[in-house]
């Protein structure tokens, strides 16, 4: 036993000697793998430690080794030809390694699909045939992220962040990231200002980034929610800056800043708005409430006639629930703004707007009790949260699509998403599903039945703010 223990610290000592090369494999090829900028300056700001992984592509078998800064040991390899796969930054309590399914290796983030360090990836595939110094150079994988917010309310005591979609991990062969998840940021209290320091995680390409910030005042807790109408990239960081306020105050998008870190683009600062407007409080653990539907008839016809005089007792989204987007440019009502229908929009500043949009898709055959699942399991462009036509949308629809006399199927049509239908005395869920709307002939608003079918389309209100 002591022995081999003393032969172990021996082999440690030599591998971890500048660039020394293990020579103790017979039959086998020792290849150094090292980390370049392109400029084989060995003092490169690279993060260590490197996890090099080298996986051989006739038997799948891999082989790795770990170095930190100025130890590059070689590792022994078969001749044959290889995927080579370097990792900078692969820290133990930041990332760790683990199979799919398939039984590919894949790294993953640790603490809530967020890492306090970068993590820089390179990918080659070649021959081995004789000793040899490979020199690979990574790229960064990984966005930064911070936020920093003022003003926050004493009482606060707590704050947290998620981020969505995001990737859980890369594939160590085929350097792609899978599996779409959420990052979890937590907030900590610095002076007056709550700070996320800065975070890393693995961006997906989509068109649609969901930020929740999620403040606990202990007794209930609010959440503000926004949404970017852009991808977040690898190699670049992202900065946002909140600013509590009590009433409206107006949103702005700004791109400044610099990065200290070699390799990444110039910094994106994005300022949120922090404000009653944009909050969903929560008192009970619970955010949304789901009424249930009315009572129709037994064989499921509508079990009342005429014109309703009651209120559906809905906001329409526009206090609790309502998300906040950064657009290029601010669309009128009756425009297609990605796959969506936008309805109405109400003009708040110069700058802002609450639109409220249509999907370009709808159910035909849904039955009342099923509605608010099915809309819950909606998304559309990463878009989620939506909801139908409360009571009074329901009368102002009514109005607006006279009797498909306006322009509203023409514009769906022309743009191949689904229409309205009315001729056939088709009926529209409303009211959170108690309640049903016709869209030809005289306006009644009616008890939904249960078990007859009807048309679901979804519906969203937000606040739009120019970049």
């Amino acid at each position: 036993m002591f022995y081999k223990i003393s032969l172990l610290i021996i082999l440690f000592i030599s591998a971890c000697s500048k660039y020394i090369v293990e020579d103790n494999n017979e039959g086998k090829i020792p290849v150094r793998i090292m980390p370049t900028d392109g400029s084989f300056d060995n003092d490169n700001n690279f993060s260590y430690p490197i996890g090099v992984f080298c996986i051989d592509l006739k038997n799948n078998e891999t082989n790795s080794i770990r170095f930190d800064k100025d130890c590059a040991p070689a590792i022994n390899l078969a001749e044959g030809e290889y995927s080579i796969n370097m990792f900078c930054g692969l820290k133990d309590d930041e990332y760790y390694e683990e199979k799919t399914f398939a039984q590919k290796p894949i790294v993953s983030m640790k603490n809530g699909n967020s890492s306090s360090c970068p993590l820089m990836a390179a990918h080659s595939k070649m021959k081995i045939t004789k000793s040899a110094d490979i020199y690979l150079t990574p790229v960064f994988i990984v966005s930064s992220v911070e936020f920093e917010l003022g003003n926050i309310p004493h009482n606060v005591s707590d704050i947290k962040i998620s981020i969505s979609p995001v990737y859980h991990s890369y594939e160590i062969d085929d350097g792609l990231h899978i599996y779409e998840s959420e990052a979890d940021i937590a907030c900590f209290r610095k002076d007056d200002i709550w700070t996320s320091g800065v975070r890393y995680f693995f961006p997906i390409k989509s068109g649609n980034t969901k930020i929740n910030i999620c403040m606990d005042y202990g007794d209930k807790t609010k959440i503000y929610s926004y949404s970017l109408k852009k991808e977040m990239k690898c190699g670049k960081p992202y900065k946002f800056k909140g600013h509590y306020n009590d009433g409206e105050n107006d949103g702005d998008f700004e791109l400044d800043g610099d990065f200290s870190i070699n390799g990444w683009e110039m910094e994106e600062e994005i300022s949120l708005e922090l404000n009653e407007g944009n909050t969903e409080e929560d008192g009970d653990g619970s955010s949304d409430e789901n009424p249930e539907g009315g009572d129709g008839n037994e064989d499921g016809e509508d079990s009342s006639g005429g014109d309703s005089s009651e209120g559906g007792g809905e906001d329409g989204g526009d206090g609790d629930n309502m998300e906040t987007f950064f657009v290029d440019e601010m669309p009128s009502a009756f425009d297609i703004f990605g796959p969506m229908f936008v309805w109405k929009s109400e003009t708040i500043s110069p700058k802002e707007a609450i639109v409220t949009v249509i999907s370009t898709n709808q159910w035909p055959d849904v039955l009342a009790v099923d509605a608010i699942p099915t809309l819950e399991g909606y998304s559309i462009d990463g878009i989620t949260d939506w909801r139908m036509f409360t009571e009074e949308e329901a009368r102002e629809f009514f109005q607006d699509f006279k009797d498909g006399f306006s322009e509203i199927n023409t514009i769906l049509y022309n743009n191949n998403f689904d229409i309205f239908y009315h001729e056939n005395n088709e009926r529209y869920l409303c009211a959170d599903a108690s309640k049903t709307f016709n869209l030809y002939g005289k306006l009644r608003i009616i008890k939904a039945g249960k078990k007859t079918k009807y048309y679901l389309r979804p519906v969203k209100t937000m606040k739009f703010i120019l970049k």
